[in-house]
């Protein structure tokens, strides 16, 4: 693989395949899943050579990474997404279950995988840019950001419609393959008792206190369950 590559790394179900299809939408230029698949995330023509390549685990092929992105969802958030709705195919309402599962101490290879972005990031010696998925949802124009930070000096037209349409048709497909039908698909950590949110990220934080003390703290301020 060539090198001088750019690369959106994140653990799935954190907007990854979002962010890809607005920069193909509005660069017209091509992307790549995993394993460099060319998985046609949009309706429309792309030319060129991909301009970013997206990973959900750390691989030797990202030594050739020339600009790096990092994705953060909430750990809470995430786990229950990619793992009780779509590994185990539970409901949101199976709170119980969620919470054990998350809690158990020999299940260790999700907060390896969480944390080895992380890791990466934080070591990585190149440009890099770090986006939160809750900051991304609130402003979706954030993807000006992360355009520019691949291609500097363009002159793409982003635009707030532009990128609410990518954004209502993403969620709409996100809902469909997760089995949801509300709305309350930013944060499902809330199906969580306060307490039980807390130990949550105290467990998490114990983990690798430097680096969540450094990049995830913002996770512990929980909203009262609703």
């Amino acid at each position: 693989m060539d090198k001088n590559i750019n690369y959106i790394i994140s653990y799935p179900r954190s907007a990854n395949t979002f962010i890809r299809t607005c920069v193909e939408v509005i660069t017209r230029k091509k992307t790549l899943d995993c394993n460099s698949r060319d998985d046609k995330i949009s309706d429309i023509n792309l030319t060129g050579t991909p301009i970013l390549y997206k990973e959900h685990k750390i691989k030797s092929n990202l030594k050739n990474a020339n600009k790096l992105i990092l994705i953060l969802r909430n750990y809470k958030d995430v786990y229950i997404s990619n793992i009780i709705l779509r590994m185990y195919n539970k409901k949101i309402s199976d709170v119980d279950f969620s919470y054990n599962k998350m809690m158990e101490f020999e299940y260790n290879s999700f907060f390896d995988d969480y944390y080895n972005l992380i890791k990466f990031y934080d070591n990585f010696k190149n440009e890099k840019l770090l986006i939160y998925y809750e900051d991304l949802m609130e402003n979706n124009i954030i993807i000006k950001n992360i355009i520019d930070f691949i291609l500097p000096r363009n002159n793409f037209i982003i635009n707030k419609e532009i990128i609410d349409n990518i954004s209502k048709k993403s969620k709409n497909k996100y809902k469909k393959n997760a089995g949801i039908k509300t709305e309350k698909i930013k944060n499902l950590h809330t199906i969580f008792t306060i307490e039980q949110n807390n130990n949550i990220d105290n467990k998490f934080r114990e983990y690798n206190p430097k680096l969540y003390d450094k990049y995830l703290d913002r996770y512990r301020k929980i909203k009262k369950n609703s």
